[in-house]
């Protein structure tokens, strides 16, 4: 079952929240470890597989996807149907191959692991300019 990391605690409106999606427990831990210098991104869900994903999903709006490919009983990239349009997402992976295919499904990046921490800071900035898109332009009614 998905786990909140950060109960009790609302997000406010700089508040980037996050679910990470793998199935291996210990790359959802070292992402929560990177994520932790960019308190900004608080991550509201914890998912091992594609199951517990969508449960999640169902009830919940993350800002961000942090997701996983290859998982036992199927795809990442099969759970995009399920995601908000409004959630961004961001591959995490051991492999290349996907990159092509996750960007033209719009992901807004692709990090491979074992992810640098420098390049995670590139990806929190891109979330960062997205939302403030997307925040400007539903304040200006232009979605």
């Amino acid at each position: 079952m998905p786990s909140p990391s950060s109960a009790g605690t609302p997000p406010d409106s700089t508040t980037i929240t996050a679910l990470l999606v793998d199935d291996e427990p210990r790359a959802n831990e070292r992402m929560q470890q990177l994520l932790a210098a960019h308190p900004e991104i608080v991550v509201s869900g914890i998912a091992g597989n594609i199951a517990e994903a969508r449960a999640f999903l169902e009830t919940h709006s993350p800002d961000v996807l942090f997701l996983d490919v290859e998982m036992p009983g199927g795809s990442g990239l099969g759970l995009l149907n399920d995601v908000p349009a409004s959630t961004q997402v961001v591959f995490v992976t051991a492999r290349e191959k996907y990159a092509v295919e996750a960007f033209a499904v719009a992901a807004l990046d692709y990090l491979v692991k074992p992810v640098d921490p420098e390049r995670l800071a590139d990806t929190v900035a891109r979330i960062h300019q997205k939302q403030t898109a997307s925040t400007g332009a539903q304040s200006t009614g232009d979605r």
